[in-house]
């Protein structure tokens, strides 16, 4: 009897021991360095996918290691094309600040946003990074990066 309660009283000992132990709580996601803009008034990009890929990189920013997030304004007409793109933030390069607007400018399009009388003319606010991939870093944002597409890393030559 005295071992039967000694076998149970280990058991109930075992059962409380292993809830106390927890499951390490998992590591919060890590935080982006740079924000991820996307405002576009209404409006529905139509080929957001498109805008920009690693070869809009511009060679010398790769090969002196400049990485920055540059963030422009434009306007959005009401037949779906972005005008009037400017720097609203500067990645600190003006190489890399270059890039967003000419591409945007260029290849964006969008639904326009409506009201009861039709399509209108809208704003826009957009972010481009441009950074590079490091082993110890995983948070770090590459370019392009935006929450729909991944694009390949840009190697430097």
């Amino acid at each position: 009897m005295k071992f039967a309660a000694f076998i149970i009283t280990l058991m109930a000992i075992w059962m409380v021991a292993g809830a106390a132990i927890a499951e390490p709580e998992p590591e919060p996601e890590p935080q982006d360095l740079w924000p991820i803009v996307q405002e576009f008034g209404g409006a529905t990009p139509k080929n957001e996918k498109h805008w920009f890929g690693i070869y809009d990189y511009p060679y010398d920013a790769l090969r002196k290691g400049q990485e920055g997030n540059v963030i422009v304004a434009f306007d959005i007409t009401v037949g779906g094309r972005a005008t009037n793109c400017s720097v609203e933030s500067s990645s600190g390069f003006p190489i890399l600040d270059r890039v967003p607007c000419k591409r945007i400018v260029r290849a964006a399009r969008f639904i326009p946003a409506t009201n009861e009388n039709g399509p209108i003319a809208t704003k826009g606010r957009y972010n481009v990074a441009f950074g590079f991939p490091e082993s110890n870093n995983s948070e770090r944002r590459t370019f392009p990066r935006t929450e729909r597409h991944r694009s390949a890393y840009p190697t430097i030559p």
